[in-house]
């Protein structure tokens, strides 16, 4: 003989079970769904490589006795930071990016950044696993590609 099924009671508890396995599934989805999964490759600190290219473009640099450096740090949280130091030139600058795509076939990370008010894009190219080129965040007026390597 068939059992005869009993209609569904939503009672207090049942209620409070279906909502937290609801709220986890959601979650699951959102976290497994967020984010570009080549962004990791960017996270991470970066030392300018090749300062002279740099200096033979910026005019408002007088004394080049010191060494010249410059370090982009992206963080995973969707933050990053600039340290400058070139001649005359001590500047430090911080702010927001995120991912816009990834071009497989180019090995391109197009992110978005933003300082203050200014947002612009940047084609970040991967020449080697620890070797990038773009157009710094920092720098954005300027068209000249520079090439940043890993640092540990």
């Amino acid at each position: 003989m068939p059992r005869e099924s009993k209609p569904f009671q939503a009672t207090p508890k049942r209620l409070q079970m279906i909502t937290r396995k609801l709220l986890i599934a959601l979650l699951f989805v959102f976290v497994a769904g967020c984010g570009n999964p080549e962004r990791h490759r960017l996270v991470g600190k970066w030392q300018l490589e090749e300062p002279t290219r740099l200096e033979n473009r910026v005019a408002d640099v007088a004394d080049l006795e010191a060494e010249s450096k410059m370090t982009l740090e992206f963080r995973s949280g969707g933050r990053f930071f600039t340290q400058t130091a070139m001649g005359n030139i001590q500047q430090a600058k911080q702010g927001t990016w995120r991912v816009v795509d990834f071009d497989e076939s180019k090995n391109v990370l197009r992110i978005s950044s933003k300082i203050g008010d200014d947002s612009t894009e940047q084609a970040v190219e991967f020449l080697e696993e620890d070797l990038i080129q773009l157009v710094p965040p920092n720098m954005a007026g300027l068209t000249l590609k520079l090439k940043f390597r890993r640092h540990q």
